[in-house]
């Protein structure tokens, strides 16, 4: 019996892309729905743990502050997100071959109000905070805010600039 005759071979290839597209399918499939669950990552755990340490939350703030943490987080994820993917879109527009100025600046407007959104989620979700504070609590809120911004705005920046993190060795100053 001769196994590698064409007809065989044909049903071999066809079984083969068959096998793959059901296992990209699934792949995607698989991370669409998994990717709407939002999950905490180990930076926003130890984040969100140091946070109540640090404002020395009482039982009852824990509970209110993992609620409104969790709807924050979820809902900015979400436009952070889709601003992700306008930006990529926006890249593979500006590299094709007759980039549509127009629809590029709708794609920056658009990027422009989801930042916005954002922006006007965290006064409310600081707002919220606020109240649900003491004083003494709220004092030490600002410092811990302030500070993370400033953490990952220089972090940002210094990636920007090659003087980031290196990831080879953590050694930030190696780039200069």
């Amino acid at each position: 019996m001769n196994y590698f005759s064409k007809r065989n071979i044909v049903i071999l290839v066809i079984a083969v892309l068959l096998i793959i597209n059901i296992a990209s399918i699934s792949t995607i499939v698989y991370h669409s729905y998994g990717s709407r669950r939002i999950k905490m990552t180990e930076k926003e755990r130890t984040s969100m743990r140091d946070f109540r340490q640090e404002l020395n939350l009482n039982p009852q703030q824990i509970d209110e502050f993992g609620k409104l943490g969790k709807k924050f987080m979820i809902d900015t994820r979400m436009r952070m997100d889709e601003m992700q993917k306008i930006r990529l879109a926006l890249i593979n527009e500006m590299s094709s071959a007759n980039p549509d100025t127009a629809k590029m600046f709708a794609m920056a407007d658009e990027i422009g109000k989801l930042h916005a959104q954002i922006k006007r989620q965290t006064i409310d979700h600081f707002l919220i905070i606020k109240n649900n504070c003491t004083n003494t609590q709220f004092d030490k809120f600002v410092t811990l805010f302030q500070r993370s911004l400033m953490d990952d705005n220089y972090s940002r920046w210094s990636e920007i600039q090659g003087r980031g993190r290196n990831a080879r060795n953590g050694n930030p100053q190696q780039n200069k």
